[in-house]
């Protein structure tokens, strides 16, 4: 990435617009499959969560919205 040589504010703005969403993985060293971690360790936390829901409703208890 080269910054804008002109004093401009636009044309910073469109430097920065060009930047893509996500930073490829080897710049922080990560190995490239490292998104399916990603996606196991959220999905294991949702269904956490889940278990969690189904074990209130099991119990019998009313739903607490503060303890969720």
């Amino acid at each position: 990435m080269t910054l804008p040589q002109s004093n401009k504010f636009a044309d910073y703005i469109d430097t920065l617009n060009m930047l893509p969403d996500q930073d490829p993985h080897d710049i922080f060293g990560l190995p490239g499959n490292i998104g399916i971690l990603v996606q196991r360790v959220n999905s294991t936390a949702v269904l956490g969560q889940l278990r969690s829901i189904s074990r209130v409703s099991d119990s019998g208890a009313a739903f607490d919205r503060e303890a969720w």
